[in-house]
């Protein structure tokens, strides 16, 4: 495409990021956000919420939260996909009490979360609990 002369749209770039982070590849979907960047061209609330889904399928938290930050830094309001998709993926990977935080905050900007996340919420607060088994 490039070797054409046609010039990559965020769009496009959105389609590659979402399949490298359904394929578990997400390092390329990190590489491609800095070419996005690189080329002055502007991340949507879609690139982040696809490289924050990714990255917390991948267990990366951590690289999910600095995304989340530096979306905050350039202006980029996370909207309620987002929301749900970061309150998920730290329930998942068990840090339950930051995804309390960010599902507050959430409700607070009026944004009410799907259901499946207030169910990965409550399981994982129960699992805190270290409940045993009832018999």
């Amino acid at each position: 495409m490039v070797m054409k002369g046609l010039v990559p749209s965020v769009v496009t770039y959105n389609l590659l990021i979402n399949g490298w982070c359904k394929n578990g590849d997400v390092d390329k979907a990190v590489t491609c956000l800095s070419r996005i960047v690189g080329e002055a061209r502007e991340p949507n609330v879609i690139t982040y919420t696809m490289l924050i889904g990714g990255l917390c399928n991948a267990g990366r938290i951590d690289d999910a939260l600095m995304i989340w930050n530096n979306m905050a830094k350039i202006g980029c309001a996370p909207n309620r996909i987002t929301f749900n998709t970061l309150v998920t993926g730290l329930c998942k990977c068990g840090r339950t009490a930051e995804a309390v935080v960010y599902l507050r905050e959430m409700e607070e900007k009026g944004m009410k979360p799907e259901i499946p996340v207030y169910s990965a919420v409550m399981c994982a607060l129960i699992s805190k609990l270290n409940l045993p088994n009832a018999t």
